[in-house]
């Protein structure tokens, strides 16, 4: 990674994501709770991506007709964190252990050919600690900068850090 103290990155609802002029940022699936508190973190969006259709919403990502899935962009200080932190805390965010529809996949997006070789080798250690298989996708940056990012409903937006009410209405 090369240190900066800023990341530039951007995405926008034109369903086109802005490339990091240094590879430091990249996409993961929006379940992975891995960008609420994360240290570094300067930009984080939330949003679909990796389907066939232009404009998603919430709903027809959820009906299971568009292929995206729910994913978080996350822009990053290479000065205040790392990639490898970052896919370590990944992998212990969530369980890749069982196959998901695309909605919900497990799935790194890479922005560049380096972030690409440790998301793969990060994987290979994980399925050797576990003893088990990892169901993630790795996206080569070829194929990462050239899916088409839509950013989700504002509501979804900072999900995590806001006020809940329970089904319940409490």
């Amino acid at each position: 990674m090369r240190a900066q103290t800023t990341a530039r990155s951007s995405a926008s609802a034109s369903g086109s994501l802005a490339r990091t002029q240094r590879g430091d940022g990249f996409k993961i699936p929006e379940g992975c709770e891995l960008a609420v508190a994360l240290k570094g973190a300067k930009h984080v969006r939330v949003g679909y991506t990796g389907g066939e259709t232009d404009l998603p919403t919430y709903t027809t990502v959820c009906a299971g007709s568009t292929g995206h899935t729910e994913a978080y962009y996350v822009a990053y200080s290479p000065a205040e964190t790392s990639y490898d932190k970052l896919l370590d805390q990944f992998w212990a965010e969530h369980s890749p252990t069982y196959m998901s529809k695309s909605q919900y996949k497990s799935a790194i997006w890479a922005q560049t050919p380096e972030q690409y070789e440790k998301a793969v080798a990060s994987k290979d250690a994980a399925e050797r600690r576990v003893g088990r298989t990892m169901f993630t996708d790795i996206y080569p940056p070829e194929v990462s900068l050239d899916t088409a990012w839509w950013d989700a409903e504002e509501y979804h937006q900072g999900y995590y850090r806001k006020p809940r009410v329970s089904r319940f209405g409490w």
